[in-house]
């Protein structure tokens, strides 16, 4: 088998094309049996535009809505919501970190990383009713979304109420329909979800919605973290989750790579790993996912252990481990992140060397059906940021206040990239 270059895009294919723009689509070429299944783009459901003006009432706010006789559908019933996560209760991360014993089901639950992080709440559910609140626990600069029939509620997300920007706070996003029906929702951004909220007599049915297709993503922190304000709704993993609606599952540890182990903080067994650690492993095994994507990473050339050989052989190593504990799940890899930083002298050799090992993995691993390139054609041009402009690329426009890091626009940017590069891969 021989690879074909879809713009930035390399799949498994039994003939070649030329290369074209990432923006443009090629039709696959005739496929083997690992590629002969449904094109990633038919299975996408982007969301739509905002809700018009009169379509729902939506108020957010520290005090429960007053309508009578409040049931609560809490966030730990399995038949009523399809999270894209695993949630245990509020606090497991801070009991491993102090040692106490705070963790309450009653007060929400979270979405724990592999490493000692907290991921984004993105939940699923359908709800039959007029009238219906969200509960969770946030801060006054912790942005969420909320979605209705794949169209946000808002144009610009929502925020909670708090007394101070650190200070957590049970709120209420209240959303008030029309007539009754039957909505499915979606919620997303913050740290923490309690459940829903109906009046008794609404007689509200809530159901875990069908998940689309699940997908995970082992990463790094470009797909951790967004290096600007009010950018939890709106941070990689969401809004992947928004421009194809898939439920997306956040496999992603700062600082991490092939050979990159970070130096992240360690509680108890939360503590950071390189992509094929034995955690991180377990993780992907456990999650129910229809396809895996691997991002980057940049990391690995700054490893002690670094060399092209070493990369290349935890690359391997590591696609070899996944297909032992899933040898059904497809990976799609995306390259190393085309910072500007990374792309001159030692750092630029070695960006060049793990960036084309990445590319060679398709027709040399079975389960790799698709290798994004962002960095040859590099998506990112320039040496400036959203904070420090220097006029000579688009970087000033999508690289965030740490410069390193996208910002909200760059998060969309890098993103939309990578759903436009994915639409004619196949899965299996």
């Amino acid at each position: 088998m021989i690879a074909l270059l879809l713009g930035h895009v390399t799949t498994l294919a039994l003939a070649t094309a030329p290369a074209v723009p990432a923006a443009a689509t090629t039709p696959a070429a005739p496929s083997t049996t690992s590629t002969d299944g449904p094109r990633l783009g038919d299975l996408m459901r982007p969301a739509g535009l905002p809700l018009p003006t009169g379509a729902a009432r939506v108020t957010i706010g520290r005090t429960a809505p007053r309508w009578p006789d409040l049931r609560r559908t809490r966030w730990d019933v399995r038949s009523a919501f399809t999270h894209a996560g695993a949630p245990v209760p509020y606090r497991t991360l801070f009991d491993a970190r102090t040692g106490q014993h705070l963790a309450d089901r009653a007060r929400g639950g979270e979405y724990d990383g592999t490493d000692a992080s907290l991921k984004n709440i993105d939940v699923s559910f359908t709800i039959t009713t007029r009238r219906f609140a969200i509960a969770y626990r946030g801060t006054r600069v912790q942005d969420v979304m909320v979605w209705l029939d794949d169209r946000p509620v808002r144009a610009r997300p929502l925020f909670a109420r708090s007394s101070t920007d650190t200070a957590y706070a049970l709120n209420w996003i209240a959303i008030e329909l029309p007539t009754r029906r039957t909505t499915r929702v979606r919620f997303a951004g913050p740290l923490n979800f309690v459940g829903v909220d109906v009046p008794a007599a609404q007689r509200a049915v809530v159901r875990a919605a069908a998940p689309r297709l699940t997908v995970g993503v082992v990463a790094d922190s470009w797909f951790d973290r967004c290096a600007q304000a009010a950018c939890r709704s709106r941070a990689a993993v969401p809004t992947l989750g928004t421009r194809t609606g898939w439920r997306v599952w956040n496999l992603a540890e700062n600082g991490t790579g092939y050979l990159a182990a970070s130096n992240g903080p360690t509680y108890g067994s939360f503590r950071p790993g390189p992509f094929g650690w034995s955690r991180r492993l377990a993780a992907v095994q456990r999650a129910p996912l229809d396809l895996l994507l691997v991002n980057g990473s940049i990391n690995d050339a700054f490893a002690a252990s670094y060399s092209p050989e070493a990369h290349l052989a935890a690359v391997d190593k590591y696609l070899d481990d996944l297909a032992l504990i899933k040898p059904d799940l497809p990976v799609v890899l995306i390259g190393i992140e085309p910072l500007s930083l990374f792309r001159t002298g030692v750092w630029g050799d070695r960006s060049r060397a793990m960036n084309d090992a990445l590319a060679s993995m398709v027709g040399r691993h079975a389960n790799v059906i698709a290798f994004i390139d962002p960095y040859t054609d590099p998506w990112l041009t320039g040496t400036g940021s959203i904070s420090d402009p220097k006029g000579d690329g688009n970087q000033d426009r999508y690289i965030g206040t740490d410069g390193v890091h996208p910002g909200i626009a760059g998060v969309g940017y890098y993103v939309g990239r990578i759903v436009t590069a994915l639409q004619d891969v196949r899965l299996p």
